[in-house]
């Protein structure tokens, strides 16, 4: 895992969120794709406002 922090350091752009290990993946991503789900049914109200 410290390998995975230090060869983040070197990644360009270096990422805003690391996620290391299977489970932190399967959090992170069931919690983006509940953000995403509720947010999804605004989509129209959201374009709307573009003028």
């Amino acid at each position: 895992m410290a390998t995975a922090m230090i060869d983040a350091v070197d990644t360009e752009p270096a990422p805003l969120r690391l996620v290391l290990g299977s489970d932190a993946w399967a959090g992170v991503t069931t919690a983006l794709e509940a953000r995403l789900e509720q947010v999804r049914g605004q989509e129209a109200s959201a374009r709307r406002g573009d003028g």
